[in-house]
């Protein structure tokens, strides 16, 4: 009888254990990406202030050219209209 007990005590322990396991790394899981997304939109503006060169089209920045027209944001709502 204390052996039934005892098995099933440690049965509901460990399907505590993996429920509260499996509901931790759902919740890491989702704060990773959405610290990944920032993280990623920082980078990319630290590789263009190092490189001096646009992310998309890699023409360079700062000259007397400007980059396509798909950059300008009002080029861009006249494209969409």
């Amino acid at each position: 009888m204390v052996f039934k007990e005892t098995l099933l005590n440690v049965i509901l322990l460990l399907s505590v254990l993996l429920c509260g396991y499996a509901f931790g790394r759902r919740v890491g899981v989702k704060q990773g990406i959405e610290q990944g997304k920032y993280t990623a939109i920082i980078d990319i503006k630290r590789k263009m202030f190092y490189t001096s060169s646009c992310p998309i089209c890699s023409s360079k920045l700062n000259t007397s050219e400007d980059c396509d027209n798909i950059h300008n944001r009002e080029a861009g709502k006249e494209m969409r209209s």
